[in-house]
């Protein structure tokens, strides 16, 4: 089953809903979208191009991608995830033949996609989104940094939680198609354990934990019962690309 399909003709609010895109200038916005398609993808599905290679970057419309980081031939653990608000390929030079960190796409929608050369080619000659793609590197490298420190000290109570705020955030939805082979993957634990903590979360009324579904209910008291990487990330974001801090969402 293919994870990318293309789609039909856009809208000018589909060209602005990816917060990296609406931040350029109208101009460099245009010249970037000009060599851009806008793709459909499905979960929960590998984001998979020809020869096992990733060559193009993407912009999240209103899908999901979780970065994964490989550990071992059949294990990878979620070091990040990218919706709207960012971007996910290897985008930082044109010199750089490989790309190790894998693309996961656990919220079915869409994206723009660009071939990561021609990117790299326009970041040369457009300032601002030159700029703008080392902001969010930068922010990149930040949560990345947090994500390896949540890992080895919170409880995974604590990151299943914040797991669950994260992506529901990008998926602008309460009610997350995700099984529990699949957190258990993404958090680097075991099922039995993801079963437990989201028991707990059930018991406390945070959460509705369905076959293949969870569903967040009440999320004040999903956010106290999340580790203190959950804001920060959102900090992170806000300073490094110098937006507003919202209230909710990405």
């Amino acid at each position: 089953m293919r994870s990318i399909a293309p789609t039909p003709e856009t809208t000018i609010d589909q060209t602005l809903a990816n917060r990296l895109l609406a931040g350029l200038p109208r101009v460099e916005r245009q010249s970037l979208l000009a060599h851009c398609e806008y793709v459909q993808l499905t979960a929960p599905l590998p984001l998979e191009e020809r020869e096992g290679r990733l060559r193009h970057a993407y912009f999240p419309v209103d899908s999901t991608i979780s970065v994964l980081a490989p550990a071992g031939k059949r294990r990878s653990l979620e070091i990040g995830a990218v919706g709207c608000e960012g971007l996910f390929g290897p985008e930082s030079s044109e010199e750089v033949e490989w790309f190790e960190l894998k693309g996961m796409i656990q919220g079915s929608g869409h994206a723009w996609r660009v071939e990561a050369s021609t990117l790299w080619h326009l970041a040369t000659r457009h300032a601002s989104l030159n700029v703008l793609l080392l902001k969010y590197l930068h922010v990149l490298l930040v949560q990345t940094a947090r994500s390896v420190a949540c890992c080895r000290f919170h409880s995974l109570e604590q990151r299943l939680a914040r797991w669950l705020l994260s992506h529901s955030d990008r998926q602008w939805s309460e009610d997350l198609a995700v099984t529990h082979d699949q957190l258990a993957m993404m958090l680097g634990a075991r099922r039995a354990g993801v079963t437990v903590a989201a028991g707990l979360l059930e018991q406390r009324g945070c959460i509705n934990n369905s076959r293949g579904h969870i569903v967040v209910l009440n999320r004040p008291a999903l956010l106290e019962t999340a580790c203190t990487c959950y804001l920060q990330d959102r900090q992170t974001y806000e300073q490094g690309m110098g937006v507003p801090p919202s209230n909710r969402r990405y």
